[in-house]
């Protein structure tokens, strides 16, 4: 009687692994039913379909020039000519906001410089291109800028 009942158990376990298993990949009876498509139907999924990516779009800005002190005096005088990657359908909501872009630029940049200054005796650049973007996604809204790119930069340390 017991071996019967152990035999009967492990069949019942074995079978509801195969029917959990087949629930998982959906398999078997549990895959899952592809509904009939009408011509509407298909006509729609072919405009929703994917466009092919635009090529991007470069937005030159104005030079920014910003005077960086460390300590208590002026420490040098940066420059930078900046470009800002964007989509072309995303191109003119750019142009109308680069006076706002540039504010919030040259705002944040009096803060940050100094500190990359203090760090190392050069400029990070790659910390201020990310650190650009962020601002530029807070300004004018994320999605609009894809990259910003540091065309020049020119420091002029000032004598002490």
């Amino acid at each position: 009687m017991p071996r019967t009942l152990v035999i009967i158990f492990t069949a019942i376990m074995i079978a509801g692994g195969a029917i959990t298993l087949m629930q998982q990949l959906e398999i078997g009876p549990f895959a899952p039913a592809e509904p009939e498509q009408t011509e509407e139907q298909k006509k729609q999924a072919a405009i929703l379909k994917p466009k092919e990516p635009s090529l991007p779009r470069f937005v030159d800005m104005e030079p920014i020039v910003l005077t960086v002190i460390l300590g208590d005096r002026a420490a040098l005088t940066l420059q930078l000519s900046l470009q800002i990657e964007t989509t072309e359908e995303k191109e003119a909501v750019l142009h109308k906001s680069l006076t706002k872009l540039k504010d919030a630029y040259i705002r944040d940049m009096h803060s940050f410089v100094p500190r990359l200054y203090r760090k190392s005796p050069t400029l990070d650049t790659e910390a201020l291109k990310r650190r650009l973007k962020v601002i530029g996604a807070r300004t004018i809204g994320k999605g609009i800028i894809e990259a910003v790119l540091i065309q020049n930069k020119l420091e002029r340390r000032l004598p002490r």
